[in-house]
């Protein structure tokens, strides 16, 4: 039960700090673009915070002392 509580643990945490990370930074530009640069934005912003919580993650599964590391 620790090494599930361990991963919803690290998963919650890389979610939400991407979530709010990302959100500050797509409140902050989308304001300031126009709807074509916007739409494009957006979804590159998605993709990469996507890629980085996937590594993250499989990091954490393949390599777990990378993290006890820290």
């Amino acid at each position: 039960m620790e090494i599930i509580g361990l991963v919803f643990g690290y998963i919650l945490i890389w979610f939400v700090g991407a979530a709010v990370i990302g959100g500050g930074w797509i409140l902050f530009f989308l304001l300031r673009m126009q709807a074509s640069l916007r739409d494009s934005f957006v979804k590159w912003t998605v993709i990469i915070f996507e890629i980085f919580w996937l590594l993250a993650f499989l990091v954490y599964v393949f390599y777990p002392d990378f993290y006890s590391n820290w």
